[in-house]
């Protein structure tokens, strides 16, 4: 049986661009929004910090649940949940692939004129350019954790 990945992604908006990684694999280059899996035991939120700073070095403040999306390989051999957090980080913080992870080649802001030309995974350009627009209109609270002993 195949469990859906579930993965935590940073939106960090810096004035009209959003912070982007590209990552490399089997010799194909794919921009994402930085973050990764979340581990088992491990909260969203502290998926999200880890992967940052392990990642792009960056310490970041998530804010808000802005964005959630499903993507499903049609021959059941993929199936991914992605929850992305607007985030904040200082404004002199500047993202460096760290080279923890091999797949990182990069990162830098990316003008919201620029998104819908990338080549993203998941396909999310389009909602990326308007949740820019709109100025992230939706925001859920931060995930707590409702385990109840009983």
């Amino acid at each position: 049986m195949l469990l859906p990945r579930v993965r935590v992604a940073a939106l960090i908006p810096r004035e009209n661009a959003i912070l982007l990684a590209l990552h490399e694999k089997d010799g194909r280059r794919v921009w994402v929004l930085p973050g990764g899996g979340v581990d088992p035991g491990e909260s969203m939120v502290d998926a999200l910090k880890r992967e940052l700073l392990e990642e792009l070095g960056l310490a970041i403040v998530p804010k808000a649940i802005v964005h959630a999306c499903e993507a499903i390989d049609p021959q059941g051999s993929r199936h991914l949940i992605q929850l992305s957090f607007l985030c904040e980080c200082r404004a002199d913080d500047h993202p460096r692939a760290t080279g923890i992870d091999p797949r990182v080649v990069d990162a830098h802001f990316v003008s919201c004129e620029d998104i819908p030309r990338l080549d993203i995974h998941p396909p999310i350009q389009t909602d990326l350019a308007l949740l820019m627009q709109q100025g992230f209109p939706h925001r859920l609270p931060l995930p707590a954790n409702r385990w109840v002993n009983s």
